[in-house]
């Protein structure tokens, strides 16, 4: 459901897709798993979402080993520069927790 609850604003997106060269239709301000917004990588944490707990992990850059989901933080910032932006993971800053 499109809405600031969770970041899906029409302009934004109507904006967006053709600013894009038309590779992202949609994004979600608010969601890690619907629509995730794209990062440029240069964030300093990873949120990801981890299934078999139901919940969200977070991983600083500084952290080398594989993570809960099996991943390093490179492997996973790769997976979240990728786009469309892939679902599960979102990049922030660790200022924000």
């Amino acid at each position: 459901m499109p809405g600031p609850v969770r970041g899906i604003w029409k302009g934004v997106n109507d904006y967006v897709y053709p600013n894009s060269h038309k590779t992202i239709e949609c994004f979600s301000a608010y969601s890690i798993m619907d629509h995730p917004m794209t990062s440029c990588g240069c964030f300093e944490a990873i949120c990801a979402y981890v299934p078999e707990c139901n919940g969200v992990m977070v991983v600083n850059r500084e952290f080398l080993e594989d993570t809960p989901v099996g991943m390093t933080f490179l492997d996973a910032r790769r997976q979240r520069r990728r786009r469309p932006a892939n679902p599960r993971f979102h990049g922030v800053r660790q200022r924000c927790f």
